[in-house]
């Protein structure tokens, strides 16, 4: 019974190390496929925030250039125009700033942090997009060293 046991359990052996063989033998046959599909879902991944980041940065400017349009012009007691704008921006005849306006301080606190935040973004996939086509192997190391 003991012999017989063995038998079973070199046999059992043998069938693991060729089953590992084989999985070796296909792991090594897809690597390089691997690889490459790898490589291009982080391009793309890079390049759809990319196209985000572009898009905010559209946005921000729109936004901030929204505050402040004019909306309803309005007649004083000299019949001069004032326009009303948004968030309290007003403008004399000769379009002269009455005082700093919030919205202008608004408009510049968003427009500045916006820039900031946009640009670091475009600029952080730009440079991966840049490290996948030039250095590929170096952005495996890299990314393989930092998970």
């Amino acid at each position: 019974m003991n012999d017989e046991l063995k038998n079973q359990l070199a046999r059992a052996v043998e069938k693991g190390i060729a089953l590992a063989e084989k999985t070796g033998e296909f792991v090594i046959d897809q690597v390089p496929d691997l690889v490459h599909q790898f490589l291009l879902w982080h391009a793309i991944d890079y390049s759809v925030w990319l196209v985000v980041g572009l898009l905010l940065l559209v946005g921000v400017n729109f936004m901030t250039k929204q505050i402040g349009l004019k909306q309803i012009p309005e007649y004083d007691s000299e019949n001069q125009h004032l326009y009303i704008y948004r968030f309290g921006r007003y403008f004399k005849k000769e379009y002269e700033y009455d005082t700093i306006p919030n919205s202008l301080v608004l408009s510049f606190f968003i427009r500045v942090m916006g820039y900031v935040l946009v640009f670091s973004m475009i600029i952080h996939n730009v440079l991966g997009l840049l490290k996948i086509w030039i250095a590929p192997k170096i952005y495996l190391i890299e990314y393989f060293i930092n998970q």
